[in-house]
């Protein structure tokens, strides 16, 4: 038995001997006299009869359609796992350098009545607590 070569065919092929069939030419003829598969001239014949169209994304279910978009998403993730990754070690690194700032501030200066200044440092906002830190 000798294995087929695939072919290719352009739509319009593909219509017109689906036309051909539609019009009342029996199929087994149309697959004997253009050497076609019998499989892929009923794929034509299903396809042409769904959608107008041999193209497989016009030809498939909203499942499928549903399942490459989800198949996609799940490709970007990863990516978007690493620039948030990154994204962590840049604030963790600026975020230690504010602390080490802050810290040599805090332990060069003289602090008067650490615990009112404790209190007021905690309801401010992070960008203030520098501010304030500066003057006392």
């Amino acid at each position: 038995m000798t294995k087929r070569t695939r072919r290719s065919y352009t739509p319009e092929f593909k219509e017109q001997l689906v036309q051909l069939h539609l019009h009342g030419k029996p199929r087994a003829e149309i697959v004997r006299e253009y050497d076609l598969s019998p499989s892929a001239f009923d794929r034509w014949v299903k396809q042409y009869n769904h959608s107008g169209s041999f193209a497989e994304k016009d030809n498939r279910s909203p499942e499928e359609n549903g399942l490459i978009k989800l198949r996609k998403e799940l490709d970007q993730l990863p990516m978007e796992n690493d620039i948030l990754k990154q994204a962590a070690l840049i604030v963790n690194s600026t975020l230690f350098s504010a602390v080490f700032a802050l810290s040599t501030i805090l332990f060069s200066t003289q602090i008067r009545c650490l615990p009112a200044l404790s209190t007021a440092l905690e309801s401010l906002p992070p960008k203030h607590v520098c501010r304030c830190l500066m003057g006392c």
